[in-house]
């Protein structure tokens, strides 16, 4: 074990799961709470918006160091599309099912986005394939179905 290792404390980690847990199912009643004023398009033209803000800084930055990866605008083609259609169906939910089930059904993202990863990604079939994985996988669909 590193000296970086023995000063990390588990701490950190609970923080970053009640973080996390805390955005994944505050968004969801969010956008619920503004569907009587605000339609599921504008909604997703605000949220685009942001997040074009925040990543332009990065993108100047990559570009005027041309550091950017070689291809990475052609590489990110068809994964845009797919986060595009998710992305829709995630600011449009609000108006058809109740937060908690949203909530809920976006677990199912990470079947999907394993599918997708062993068809992309050569390197994470290896992953995907262990035991733990299947097991964790397993668990994301009963406790979905459930």
């Amino acid at each position: 074990m590193s000296a970086q290792q023995k000063n990390l404390s588990p701490a950190w980690g609970i923080i970053t799961i009640v973080v996390t847990l805390a955005c994944w199912t505050s968004i969801p009643l969010f956008l619920k709470h503004f569907t009587t004023l605000i339609d599921g398009w504008t909604a997703n033209g605000w949220r685009y918006a942001l997040s074009a803000l925040i990543w332009l800084p990065v993108l100047i930055w990559g570009l005027s160091r041309n550091s950017l990866p070689k291809g990475i605008w052609k590489a990110a083609i068809i994964p845009s599309i797919f986060n595009a259609l998710g992305q829709a169906a995630f600011g449009l939910a609000p108006y058809y099912i109740s937060p908690g089930l949203m909530t809920f059904s976006l677990r199912l993202q990470i079947v999907f986005l394993t599918i997708g990863a062993a068809i992309m990604f050569v390197s994470e079939r290896a992953v995907i394939r262990s035991p733990l994985f299947a097991t964790g996988l397993v668990m994301v669909i009963g406790g979905t179905l459930a």
